[in-house]
């Protein structure tokens, strides 16, 4: 059996490796980007409003995917609302549909508490800043009252991942 033992293994001409020299391999992770907030919104309009569920992560490399996971809680005061919650990337729109995820429907009882969880693996294109944003906005359609989104602690993750 042979055996190769070395002391150092350094790149042509000495030159240092740095990270754009690296390759990894696809699904691989990049980077993590992480915020834990306790902070409070109070939605009462039937337009999209940002919620302090918010991260930044700027890619190493423009065909990277980043998959967002964002989870909290909202609130309801009385009255009967549906509730859209969506994830943006900067001012665009991820969620599915028009509307985004519909996460309360004809929520009569205040004091409901309702947990919810948005992942996306999503394609910027950029190696420039981006920030993933939950925003909610009442249906107005429905009814009457407010919602509080988190009142709790809210976590929101970025995963830059190797393609």
């Amino acid at each position: 059996m042979s055996k190769i033992y070395v002391d150092e293994i350094l790149p042509k001409d000495n030159a240092k490796i740095t990270a754009a020299d690296l390759q990894l391999p696809a699904g691989s992770v990049i980077q993590v980007v992480s915020f834990e907030t306790t902070g409070n919104q109070s939605i009462t309009t039937t337009s999209y409003a940002g919620t302090p569920i918010a991260v930044t992560i700027t890619p190493k490399f423009a065909n990277s995917k980043i998959y967002v996971i964002a989870h909290a809680n909202m609130y309801h005061n009385g009255g009967q609302r549906d509730v859209m919650v969506s994830l943006f990337r900067d001012t665009t729109q991820l969620s599915p549909g028009a509307y985004g995820q519909t996460m309360m429907y004809n929520a009569t009882a205040a004091g409901l508490v309702v947990p919810f969880t948005i992942t996306k693996l999503d394609s910027p294109n950029t190696t420039s800043s981006v920030e993933y944003r939950v925003k909610a906005r009442l249906d107005s359609a429905v009814g009457s009252g407010q919602i509080n989104i988190n009142g709790s602690q809210a976590t929101i993750t970025a995963m830059e991942i190797a393609q």
